[in-house]
């Protein structure tokens, strides 16, 4: 992606670019996103968080399952899937945040790089 453009797409299926994707498998809202690995960038973490509402609260699932593929030495996409199923929650939403942890600080505010809604 090009920051003085407008071209930003979603990520692909089997993608190795973009921004993360959200879809609706199963009954659960599941988001696919590329990450550097941990050994390539230690001081940066990586949280996917779970909402009913866009305005929160926001917090990590820890039901939900993830599968990590390998893109090559330096990123892999992540793919997790949220435990909550459609017919218990009629919105959800998600997003990938990014931390900084050699600044010991939380992120700033926007500091997501994506929130997404999937309609049931």
């Amino acid at each position: 992606m090009n920051p003085k453009l407008a071209d930003a797409r979603p990520l692909p299926v089997n993608g190795t670019r973009g921004m993360p994707s959200v879809a609706h498998l199963s009954g659960r809202l599941v988001l696919t996103y590329i990450q550097r690995k941990a050994v390539t960038t230690p001081g940066i973490s990586y949280s996917v968080l779970f909402a009913n509402a866009p305005s929160g609260p926001w917090s990590p699932n820890p039901s939900a399952s993830q599968s990590s593929t390998s893109i090559d030495a330096t990123w892999e996409r992540i793919t997790v899937t949220d435990s909550v199923i459609d017919t218990a929650q009629p919105a959800r939403f998600a997003r990938v945040q990014v931390a900084d942890l050699s600044t010991a600080q939380p992120p700033a505010a926007g500091a997501t790089r994506a929130a997404q809604q999937i309609k049931r």
